[in-house]
């Protein structure tokens, strides 16, 4: 896109190509500008969804009083879009060794259904109503008075994620129903990371006297990743080069190579005009030793215009050490040669031998003669 014109090219060829070169030129800048957009501080996140039917939750339940769980059952919707019941549910449970007021379940949830809890307190002293709560978190803070419910944990065959921010509040002869669907984060700095999205619906309350009801419901049996990427220096760069590369190989189906250039900035501009006077004087004698004799100097000079005391062969000669130094590789020739050193002298060896023995021969036929 940047190479000199060729004089044997028409003016429309070379009109031309200055319009394709323009042309790409912008393209590049263009592509430059919309991949610095891209950079920023923050992650780009990509979403999939998983369908996974088998999982586990952690809940935690903390109270002043005793909590004891007297049924479990799992409820699943059939055609008609009814709750039917499928049987009792798998749970185990622990208490917690640090915070000896909760207790901890563990509900197995083989598909997608409804958990439903029947949750005993020993003593009456909860509240019986939802604004009563508000009143008492907004004022004395007593939350004894308040079934706490935690989501600490999902788990997902041999994966499980700690969950946080996910606390309910339930009075005594509540009925309720969490709904939650997880949302699944990979973070490449922090760790991954499990948003459960829950939401709690409070029903009718139940006539049943130190009893709360809890239903534990998944939306839906697909679970949704999201990939934080980080953009990365190398990859916008890769992407240039790439896009780049991709314009100058069409540049090249259409005009052709650019010539071979074996010096490059460094040597024609920097240190020729830049630098200071050692470095020129340097330069320009290494590169007089090698390229300049009395044949003069190749491609600028002509040969009919070669001084008196020149001779091809030395200009023949500058020609192969530029070729040999900058454009080449000759080392497959090096090989050639020394095969070819080592059958010369080959041939030479077996020459000796065969004359030594012609010697021989003649002597022999000598001394058979005289006698």
């Amino acid at each position: 896109m940047f190479r000199r014109n060729k004089p044997t090219e028409s003016f429309c060829l070379i009109l031309f190509k200055k319009l394709c070169s323009l042309t790409f030129i912008i393209f590049i800048i263009l592509y430059t500008i919309n991949q610095f957009s891209d950079i920023t501080v923050y992650p780009k996140v990509d979403i999939s969804n998983h369908f996974i039917n088998d999982c586990n939750i952690t809940i935690e339940f903390c109270n002043a009083n005793s909590i004891n769980v007297t049924s479990c059952q799992f409820l699943v919707v059939d055609d008609q879009y009814n709750f039917i019941n499928y049987g009792g549910c798998f749970y185990k449970n622990s208490i917690d060794n640090i915070r000896t007021t909760c207790a901890k379940y563990e509900f197995v949830q083989p598909f997608v259904g409804l958990i439903w809890l029947n949750i005993s307190i020993e003593q009456t002293n909860l509240l019986n109503n939802s604004n009563s709560i508000l009143n008492i978190l907004n004022s004395t803070g007593v939350y004894s008075e308040i079934l706490s419910i935690y989501l600490k944990r999902v788990g997902f065959g041999e994966s499980y994620y700690n969950s946080t921010y996910n606390s309910f509040f339930l009075a005594n002869r509540q009925v309720a129903i969490i709904d939650y669907s997880p949302i699944i984060t990979e973070r490449e700095i922090l760790g991954n990371y499990i948003d459960l999205n829950a939401h709690m619906n409070i029903l009718p309350l139940s006539s049943s006297q130190n009893t709360i009801q809890l239903g534990i419901n998944r939306r839906s049996p697909t679970i949704q990743y999201q990939k934080e990427v980080y953009p990365r220096s190398n990859s916008f760069i890769s992407k240039i080069g790439g896009f780049f590369s991709f314009l100058s190989g069409v540049f090249i189906l259409l005009f052709g190579t650019s010539r071979i250039a074996p010096w490059g900035f460094m040597q024609k501009y920097i240190i020729l005009y830049m630098t200071c006077m050692i470095c020129r004087k340097s330069l320009i004698k290494n590169v007089a030793k090698k390229y300049v004799s009395t044949a003069g100097i190749p491609f600028v000079e002509k040969v009919s215009e070669m001084p008196a005391s020149g001779t091809l062969e030395d200009r023949v000669q500058i020609i192969e050490t530029l070729l040999k130094e900058y454009y080449l590789d000759v080392g497959f020739l090096e090989i050639l040669k020394k095969e070819k050193t080592m059958y010369h002298k080959t041939s030479q060896e077996k020459d000796l031998i065969y004359t030594s023995i012609d010697i021989d021969d003649d002597d022999d036929m000598k001394d058979k003669c005289l006698e």
